[in-house]
């Protein structure tokens, strides 16, 4: 072989490995500088801080650049009760995950299952779980129920008494068993042995926060009380059943 190709394959080959070298050590900084090392979680209730750490980093991502990459392509797959994972960089090692769950103000039982639904009627989840601070509904009539799709009842205007009626209860600290709306939308609430007439879904706000002030009282009674009538100018109630 002639000694000036001999050379230049000499030169193409140190090219070539301080090409290589330069990838590999650049890949190196890129992989240590952004490591991930702090991991703050803001917007979660349904989870643990753990638990969205785990679902975020628990699949072999542990960069910064990569985790903001996913998450603006598309996130982190379908995690029950939630709506979006979003990372963003605090600092080239610190990422913040902003958790954005789903909302839901009630569940009805479905063949087996409970369903999920949100302010507009939607279905936003199938789950065996029962989840703490959503109520279940009842009285709600319908024949067949598909995902991420509102559930067909004959009334629409019942989501929005059912809207009304759980951001009094949860304002007011107060978590019945179950709530249950006629056709005519009138609703009753049940404690354990005792249920709570409301009627037709007039004064919420003052009737709840009326009740909350006995609530732990009636969760030991067994019998009726009547709010149907309750209003500012008229705050006599009737309990109706066992007055021990």
């Amino acid at each position: 072989m002639p000694l000036d190709v001999k050379r230049r394959k000499n030169r193409t080959w140190i090219v070539a490995g301080a090409v290589l070298a330069a990838v590999l050590f650049a890949a190196a900084v890129f992989l240590n500088v952004f490591a991930v090392r702090e991991v703050t979680v803001e917007g979660n209730e349904r989870y643990t801080d753990e638990e969205i750490k785990d679902l975020v980093l628990g699949k072999g991502y542990s960069n910064t650049l990569l985790l903001m990459a996913r998450s603006s392509s598309g996130g982190f797959g379908n995690i029950p009760f939630i709506s979006t994972l979003e990372v963003e960089a605090v600092s080239a090692g610190h990422i913040r995950i902003r958790v954005y769950e789903k909302m839901m103000i009630g569940y009805v039982e479905y063949l087996g299952t409970n369903l999920y639904f949100d302010k507009d009627g939607i279905v936003v989840e199938s789950s065996s779980e029962i989840l703490e601070g959503v109520p279940k509904i009842s009285g709600l009539k319908f024949s067949e129920v598909t995902l991420y799709e509102k559930l067909p009842v004959e009334d629409d205007h019942v989501f929005q008494v059912i809207l009304n009626l759980t951001q009094a209860l949860d304002k007011n600290g107060v978590f019945p068993d179950l709530i249950y709306l006629s056709k005519r939308m009138e609703i009753t609430l049940y404690f354990n042995e005792a249920k709570v007439l409301f009627g037709a879904g007039e004064k919420i706000d003052e009737k709840v926060a009326n009740l909350a002030s006995f609530i732990e009282d009636l969760k030991t009674r067994k019998g009726v009380l009547h709010m149907e009538n309750f209003s500012e100018d008229n705050t006599s109630i009737i309990f109706d059943g066992d007055d021990g």
